[in-house]
C-alpha cells in the first residue's frame, strides 16, 4: 500500500523502485509534482503495476504546461491496469479522457468505479456501464440536461438501451448519484429510471441531493413515469431517511 496525499517529497519515482510486485493499493494527490515525474519517468505502466487492484486519484492537476496529453496519458495507464477491480478519480479531464477510451475499449475486471467531478450524460453512462462488465457499484454526478431527452423519444431511448443489451449490466447492484441538485428533477428520474430498468440487479439507487428536491420524489412521480414509458420496473420504494431507492424489477 502506498498513500500520497501530500505532494511527492522526491522529483523521481523513487518511491515506485522494488514493489512492482507486490503494490496492491495506490493512492495519489493528482498535483503536478506528484504525477510529472511518474509520467515522464514512464512509472505508469502495467509492467512496473502487476499487483495494483484499488488506484485512488484525489485532488486534480492544476496545469499542463509541460505536457499537452497528459490527461491522455494518465487516462491510458489507468485503462491499461486491466486488473484493478476499484478506481477512484476526481480530475475532470482526466475522467473525460477515460470515458472516451471506454467506447472502444473494455475495462472487465472492475467492480467499483468513483468519478467525482465529471457528470455523465445517459448516453456516456450507458456506453460506460456496457463496457464494465463485472461493474457492482457505480459512483457519479449525471447531467441530466433536457437537450438529450428532447432529441431522443422515450422509444427511442429504450431502442439505444436495447443496442446495448438489456440487461445492461448483469452484475450493477449499487449506483450512488452523487449531484447535490437537478437541474431538471424530472429528466433526473427518467435517466436514473432507464439505466436502472436496463440493470437487472440493481437494487439499490442513493443520492445525495437537497432536502427540498429530495422532498418532491413522491412515490406518484416514480409511478406515472416509469409506466408512462413502459419500464419493466415493478416498484420504486423510496427511503427518505437514508436517502435511497430500492428498486423491484
Amino acid at each position: 500500500m502506498l498513500n500520497l496525499n501530500i505532494e511527492n517529497p522526491f522529483s523521481t519515482d523513487i518511491l515506485f523502485k522494488g514493489n512492482s510486485q507486490t503494490l496492491a493499493h495506490l493512492e495519489m494527490n493528482m498535483c503536478n509534482r506528484t504525477i510529472l515525474p511518474l509520467i515522464q519517468s514512464k512509472v505508469l505502466n502495467h509492467a512496473n503495476m502487476k499487483a495494483l487492484e484499488r488506484l485512488i486519484l484525489r485532488g486534480t492537476v492544476n496545469t499542463y504546461r509541460e505536457l499537452d496529453t497528459d490527461e491522455h496519458k494518465l487516462a491510458s495507464f489507468i485503462l491499461s491496469m486491466k486488473q484493478i477491480k476499484e478506481l477512484l478519480i476526481q480530475d475532470a479531464r482526466v475522467a473525460s479522457s477515460l470515458l472516451t477510451m471506454l467506447e472502444t475499449q473494455p475495462f472487465k475486471c472492475l467492480t467499483k468505479i468513483r468519478i467525482l467531478d465529471c457528470p455523465l450524460t445517459l448516453i456516456s453512462a450507458v456506453k460506460a456501464i456496457h463496457q464494465m462488465p463485472m461493474l457492482r457499484e457505480l459512483g457519479c454526478k449525471i447531467h441530466a440536461a433536457g437537450n438529450e431527452f428532447q432529441q431522443m423519444t422515450p422509444q427511442d431511448m429504450l431502442a439505444f438501451l436495447v443496442t446495448y443489451c438489456r440487461p445492461l449490466s448483469k452484475n450493477l447492484a449499487e449506483w450512488h448519484v452523487t449531484n447535490e441538485q437537478f437541474e431538471s428533477l424530472d429528466h433526473a428520474i427518467m435517466f436514473i429510471l432507464f439505466i436502472a430498468n436496463a440493470c437487472a440487479k440493481l437494487e439499490i439507487v442513493r443520492l445525495s441531493i437537497a432536502q427540498a428536491q429530495w422532498e418532491t420524489l413522491s412515490k406518484a412521480v416514480l409511478n406515472s413515469i416509469y409506466k408512462r414509458y413502459q419500464l419493466k420496473i415493478k416498484a420504486v420504494e423510496i427511503n427518505a431517511f437514508d436517502y435511497y431507492w430500492r428498486i423491484e424489477h
